[in-house]
């Protein structure tokens, strides 16, 4: 069942997420062409920018809104009468999220490619020596590099689902004796307010890391003692996302299990 959840709201999502980024490719290709005209290629560039911060805020806005309204709004009556687990509905809203933030990043670096010339781009991409040099270069990196660059996605990941568990949660949260008209604004101050609780006890917990093992001289920073500290630093702060976005993610799933007002 959560297959065909996630199925159903890839496509949702799809018919508002699609046009934007198709724009933001059409926008990108326009700029190049500007390019053509000198005068004209500061206003692109700074044109381009600003269209690619307004796509990535309604991506983030639409992602919240199809929680916000198919969840807690008016289709919420339709959407927990499904003969599923309120879970898997949070889990497929979550995961559809995640998708198309990596869509949209994978379209912001191809309207970036284009902006910066194709031509001069892909050569570097189909060139088979330069593939064969970074391949040997990579054959030389110790592993406990590699698990750096593996714990760097995962915070990657984690520090983009936290957020979205985390505004899951404050919506959530404003069903709990909170009148209709006020719960957007209110669900927005309760995620400021817990974004800044946490980032506070995330500090303070930091303090107590042991960061002063990270600044080595500079001929020991690719050391594989730099490496495992590196490690061990990006870890704790991988478990601490992963304990608050759980603890988000089952927030979430009481309160729509058993405190949910649709009236």
């Amino acid at each position: 069942m959560l297959r065909k959840l996630f199925k159903y709201e890839f496509i949702a999502c799809g018919r508002q997420l699609a046009p934007l980024y198709a724009l933001t490719i059409v926008l990108a290709v326009a700029v190049r062409l500007s390019f053509m005209t000198e005068k004209f290629v500061v206003i692109s560039m700074s044109l381009f920018t600003l269209i690619c911060t307004a796509v990535a805020v309604m991506t983030l806005v639409i992602l919240v809104q199809r929680f916000s309204k198919n969840v807690l709004g008016e289709e919420g009556y339709l959407t927990m009468t499904l003969p599923v687990k309120i879970s898997s509905i949070i889990w497929a809203k979550f995961l559809n999220a995640l998708v198309y933030i990596f869509f949209g990043m994978i379209v912001a670096c191809v309207a970036f490619a284009i902006e910066a010339d194709l031509y001069q781009v892909l050569p570097y991409i189909f060139n088979a020596d330069a593939w064969r040099e970074l391949f040997g270069i990579l054959g030389e990196i110790p592993g406990q590099v590699y698990l750096v660059m593996v714990n760097y996605v995962i915070i990657g990941i984690l520090g983009t689902a936290c957020p979205i568990l985390l505004a899951y949660l404050s919506m959530s949260l404003t069903q709990l004796a909170v009148a209709d008209k006020y719960r957007t604004a209110i669900a927005c101050v309760v995620f400021v307010v817990l974004s800044i609780a946490l980032a506070q006890i995330g500090g303070h917990l930091y303090m107590n890391l042991p960061w002063e093992r990270m600044y080595l001289l500079p001929e020991d920073t690719t050391s594989i003692a730099a490496c495992h500290a590196l490690n061990i630093t990006i870890g704790i702060s991988n478990l601490l996302l992963l304990a608050v976005s759980a603890l988000c993610f089952v927030g979430t799933n009481y309160i729509l299990k058993n405190k949910l007002n649709l009236e």
